[in-house]
C-alpha cells in the first residue's frame, strides 16, 4: 500500500492524540454518501473536533468543514 497525504485540516493547537471515524454515514433518505468522510479528533489542547472530508482530487485550497465541541 503507497501512504501520501489526503488532507491536511487547521484546527488543534497541539498533538492530536485519538482520531476516531463515523461508520455510519448517511444522507437524510439513509443512503450511503460516497466520498464523504464524517470523523472526530481530540487533542492535548482538550478539544474534540469534527471532522466532513469529501474525497475528491486536491488542489491547494481544499477545504475540510470543522466543528469545535469545548
Amino acid at each position: 500500500m503507497k501512504k501520501s497525504l489526503v488532507a491536511r485540516g487547521k484546527g488543534h493547537q497541539s498533538w492530536i492524540t485519538h482520531v476516531s471515524f463515523d461508520p455510519y454515514l448517511v444522507d437524510a433518505n439513509g443512503h450511503t454518501v460516497p466520498n464523504l468522510y464524517r470523523f472526530g479528533s481530540v487533542a492535548e489542547d482538550g478539544l474534540l473536533m469534527l471532522w466532513d472530508y469529501h474525497a475528491e482530487p486536491l488542489d491547494a485550497e481544499a477545504e475540510v468543514y470543522i466543528d469545535v465541541l469545548t
